[in-house]
């Protein structure tokens, strides 16, 4: 009888550990499909962080671009206001010289001259 009750107990841990085992070997299913996820993850991140550092040196040369469009910016502004700031000084001298102006040869000159002012200023856009 007692024989029969080791059997018996045998068979039940025999059982358990098999229980055991498939659970055991399901985890490990588990587990390297983990691992294999975290594997390509890595090579994701890898990509994501060569990508970004390529998207900074391109923003960076886009702030360096964008920079030098603002100074261009600057210098043609200033360069346009000295255009209209001789425009005015033209405008003023043809003013005072319509004024001295007695014959009609002299007056049609000035008028030409007129015309070509406002030409400049229609292609400078004032």
């Amino acid at each position: 009888m007692e024989d029969k009750k080791v059997q018996v107990l045998l068979e039940d841990i025999k059982s358990q550990f098999k229980a055991f085992g498939e659970w055991l070997g399901l985890v490990r299913k588990k587990t390297d499909a983990i691992f294999e996820a975290v594997g390509k993850l890595q090579v994701d991140l890898t990509q994501v962080k060569s990508d970004i550092k390529a998207i900074k040196g391109r923003l960076s040369e886009l702030e360096s671009k964008v920079t030098s469009l603002n100074l261009e910016q600057s210098v043609t502004n200033v360069e346009l206001k000295d255009i209209k700031g001789r425009l005015v000084s033209i405008e003023e001298e043809l003013q005072g010289i319509r004024k001295d102006i007695k014959t009609k040869p002299e007056r049609e000159e000035v008028e030409e001259m007129e015309k070509r002012v406002v030409l400049l200023e229609n292609k400078l856009k004032i």
